[in-house]
């Protein structure tokens, strides 16, 4: 086996939009809620590997709990209708067998953090087909750096052109503030004879 890499999956390279930062290939709420003063997603010096890590945490916007999250896709909210959706994500055309991370999470009681990813394939309609997913759920607090390791599903054998990957510091069912979640190493594990090469979005 070997890692196949995830765009900036170690979370090292930030890119500055004046009032705040986002992690270079990935989408947050700050684009959102900027405009407030209310910023979800940070980076902090507390990492596993390198010097950055991903923070997020749901805050208070106006009258809205906003989660924090990071995408490859795209986020979108309405703060005064209370909706949002993460769409898209970047080109991926590989069938890897398992996606693993390392994270810490302090929730406040009764809440939980979900991970998610995705491979997508185009076929002509306005939603994608899902090829494959991963997804987790956890509830427990970790104060150290503890290693998720998430096999992906398949449900089908068609060669997907879509990733998108989703961690949200709260359940979005029902967010809650206070919850911090920290991610960093993002990264694939593929069959040995698939190339290792880097994500380019």
């Amino acid at each position: 086996m070997q890692a196949q890499i995830v765009p900036n999956g170690d979370f090292e390279s930030w890119e500055s939009y004046g009032s705040y930062e986002n992690p270079e290939f990935w989408n947050t709420a700050n684009d959102i809620t900027s405009s407030l003063g209310v910023f979800t997603t940070q980076k902090t010096n507390d990492s596993y590997t390198g010097d950055f890590s991903a923070l997020m945490e749901a805050k208070t916007a106006l009258t809205f709990t906003v989660p924090g999250l990071i995408t490859l896709g795209e986020f979108t909210i309405d703060i005064w209708t209370q909706e949002s959706e993460i769409t898209g994500g970047i080109p991926f055309d590989l069938r890897p067998d398992k996606i693993n991370l390392f994270y810490k999470y302090q929730p406040v009681t009764g809440d939980s953090f979900r991970i998610g990813m995705w491979l997508l394939r185009d076929d002509g309609t306005d939603v994608p087909d899902t090829v494959a997913t991963a997804l987790y759920n956890g509830f427990d607090s970790f104060e150290d750096y503890n290693m998720l390791s998430l096999k992906i599903e398949y449900r089908s054998e068609d060669t997907p052109e879509i990733l998108n990957i989703i961690a949200i510091s709260t359940n979005p069912d029902n967010p809650i503030v206070g919850s911090v979640l920290k991610i960093d190493d993002i990264h694939f594990e593929c069959s040995t004879n698939i190339e290792r090469r880097l994500v380019s979005a």
